[in-house]
């Protein structure tokens, strides 16, 4: 069973991030096309423009989508906006639903210039991601909707709009979405599914449908998609605040990766593991104010401990999920740097690492901040003193506080080790 549970949960970090990256590899090729000066004309002369996407690397690993379409239409109007549909056969095998497609429509204004580009990304990514949701779905998921509303008309009555918006494929796709441009607008992921839902809302006064039929509707929607977050993306935005002082989806990635890390594993105590590098980042932010520092802490034992548990199967393997916890690459090889430093080598004494570490401050930030963790959490006595030799080379080599550490932080260790 644990090893089953182990691979579902590294299947689904990485599947959920394959999306991610194939959302972000699609939409950069309708970027590009955007600022085309031939498409550009092509609007501005035509009213209109469609073409296919020619991404063969892109779309091979996705077995369900052979081909993404796009279609610009110029507006009179200022409005920027992007919606896009999964096309398949219907009751179609699970080969026919290799040829299925996926249709991007864009409105710009006609004469539109590369300054749309801030606004049209958020909303033009969410709504690659919700139709990917669509790609990797169980086709019985997906006609369900199909019987229910065989027309499409989502709002042609109150039982067609109630059997779209809660009907399990939609409610996977639109959350799905508003995740993909939370984290774009870093905003947190319920905030964007409320603002979603207000524009959804407004959609269904426009059919004439009664005030109170729809609020009825959205309430119910609401709690729906509220709790698929809570449950697909279960270590979200409080939790995340209470650590790293706002919601960040990098935090709450680093701290999923932690979670498969330290999973089983307990503290003397009989404390959750987990628990330990939650308190160290917290510590971190506290003293530092830094978000990626304090996401590196939630890692900082995982290289370390996750093998030894039998919860991935090479250091490679937690080093590249450790790395793909951020958006940015760049950020996750930072982290990843981090977390590597942090690593004890064992040809070192524990004095020669602790030192090893002030070439760099944030992880020395870091461990300082883990070992004051368990200095106040019932040490050892041998504990104590390694931790106490540490502090006192580092003291006698470096000064006091060692560059980069803060007063306050180096004065709550030499009061638990009880250095004069």
């Amino acid at each position: 069973m644990r090893e089953f549970i182990r691979r579902v949960l590294i299947e689904a970090s990485q599947t959920g991030r394959a999306l991610e990256r194939y959302t972000t590899l699609i939409s950069r090729e309708v970027v590009n096309a955007i600022k085309d000066e031939g498409i550009k004309g092509a609007v501005a002369e035509t009213g209109s423009v469609r073409f296919r996407l020619d991404i063969p690397e892109i779309l091979k690993d996705l077995e369900w989508l052979s081909q993404v379409d796009v279609k610009i239409q110029g507006v009179e109007e200022d409005i920027v906006d992007a919606d896009a549909a999964y096309g398949f056969d219907l009751d179609a095998s699970d080969e026919q639903r290799s040829t299925s497609d996926m249709t991007i429509n864009i409105m710009l204004p006609a004469d539109y210039t590369d300054a749309v580009l801030s606004k049209l990304i958020p909303e033009l990514k969410s709504t690659i991601r919700h139709e990917l949701e669509h790609s990797g779905q169980a086709t019985e998921d997906l006609m369900d909707v199909q019987r229910r509303v065989p027309d499409a008309q989502v709002w042609k009555t109150m039982d067609s709009a109630d059997a779209h918006y809660l009907s399990r494929s939609e409610v996977a796709a639109y959350v799905s979405g508003a995740v993909k441009k939370a984290k774009m607008l870093k905003k947190p992921a319920s905030d964007v599914i409320d603002e979603e839902l207000i524009r959804i809302w407004q959609t269904g006064l426009s059919y004439d449908h009664s005030e109170e039929e729809v609020d009825d509707l959205m309430a119910q929607v609401r709690q729906s998609y509220q709790d698929y977050l809570k449950k697909r993306w279960p270590l979200a935005e409080v939790v995340i605040r209470e650590i790293c002082g706002d919601y960040s989806a990098d935090v709450e990635d680093a701290l999923a990766t932690a979670e498969l890390a330290h999973m089983g594993q307990t503290r003397r105590s009989g404390e959750q593991y987990i628990e330990h590098p939650k308190a160290v980042a917290k510590m971190v932010f506290d003293y530092y104010g830094d978000p990626t520092l304090c996401a590196a802490a939630l890692l900082h034992d995982a290289l370390e401990d996750a093998l030894g548990q039998g919860n991935v199967d090479s250091n490679d393997q937690m080093e590249s999920l450790i790395a793909g916890s951020f958006g940015n690459a760049d950020m996750g090889y930072e982290v990843l740097d981090l977390v590597q430093s942090l690593t004890h080598d064992r040809s070192l004494s524990y004095d020669e690492y602790v030192l090893k570490l002030a070439s760099n401050p944030g992880a020395l930030r870091i461990k300082l901040s883990d070992m004051l963790h368990n200095l106040t959490h019932n040490p050892s006595q041998t504990q104590r003193t390694k931790y106490r030799n540490a502090l006192e080379a580092l003291r006698d080599i470096y000064g006091e506080p060692p560059a980069g550490i803060s007063r306050g932080h180096w004065a709550d260790l030499k009061n638990a080790v009880e250095i004069v």
